[in-house]
């Protein structure tokens, strides 16, 4: 399992994608270059900030069936966008291939749109990008909440297919917040999926398992699956204006549908956040 932390501090990432975005002073534009092709200026968004603490580098490919080989430019991360420019050949059908990289080049994530360059039009793309590596993770519904609401978290994981079984434990800090419950992810099989959550331990434990009569996985053909939903609520009292608190995934253990032991070096996790606020 790949950390940041010495600790094994357990994936929260959730729903991470790029979209190439096309608004004003965001937008593509093509400009004829005569001989070297046509120049595409493009920008993309980070729609999750916290993918960035894994992520080492980014890149744009281009290929085409008219030219050999791959036109690969890096984009840079700029206030929360990417920017960057590539030279490509005028032609039908290229094919641009948006790519996040950890720092042994590694693909975390991936996205392709194919659009025609000719000179002198504009090329509108729209490209998200997908994990592509396995992840557990954790996203709130509310990134900032009043210090004495509830607010909700919701567990997901991804690409880990053939999984049978699964049990983790959830830290949460500082003492603002607390859970109050939990329940079943809302596309499992209520019928045939065990569910149990207790406090303990200063964690809180969560343990989902197939309990269907025959072997079957909880995640479905791709490997994704809504694990669970963790309810919290924070206390008003607490002093101070404000205050970051910070949810960690920190045990985690997965059976696939054999029975065995499931491997978790390669999952890609970090920890969410909250920001609470005193209302004004």
């Amino acid at each position: 399992m790949r950390n940041k932390t010495l600790n094994k501090t357990l994936a929260i990432i959730f729903g991470v994608f790029i979209a190439v975005c096309l608004a004003a002073g965001c937008s593509e534009k093509i400009v004829n270059t005569q001989e070297k092709g046509v120049e595409v200026s493009m920008c993309a968004k980070l729609s999750t900030p916290a993918m960035a603490q894994y992520i080492d580098h980014f890149q744009v490919m281009v290929t085409a069936r008219d030219f050999i080989l791959p036109i690969i430019e890096p984009l840079e991360l700029v206030d929360g966008y990417l920017r960057g420019e590539v030279i490509v050949p005028a032609g039908r059908e290229r094919i641009f291939v948006v790519q996040a990289l950890d720092k042994e080049d590694n693909m975390l994530y991936s996205g392709v749109t194919i659009a025609d360059v000719l000179p002198g039009k504009t090329v509108e793309l729209s490209i998200d990008l997908y994990p592509i590596a396995p992840m557990l993770y954790i996203t709130p519904h509310y990134q900032e909440v009043y210090m004495g609401d509830s607010f909700a978290v919701d567990i997901m994981i991804n690409m880990v297919p053939e999984l049978s079984s699964i049990h983790f434990g959830l830290s949460y800090s500082p003492a603002p917040i607390y859970i109050d419950s939990s329940i079943l992810g809302f596309d499992l099989d209520t019928a045939n999926t065990g569910y149990e959550a207790w406090h303990g331990d200063f964690l809180y434990h969560i343990t989902l398992a197939w309990g269907g009569q025959s072997p079957n996985s909880i995640t479905d053909a791709a490997g994704n699956a809504h694990l669970a939903t963790i309810f919290f609520d924070s206390h008003a009292e607490w002093g101070g204006d404000s205050v970051t608190s910070v949810l960690d995934l920190q045990i985690l253990f997965m059976w696939d549908t054999a029975g065995d032991s499931m491997s978790i070096d390669a999952a890609y996790t970090n920890n969410a956040t909250v920001e609470l606020f005193r209302p004004l």
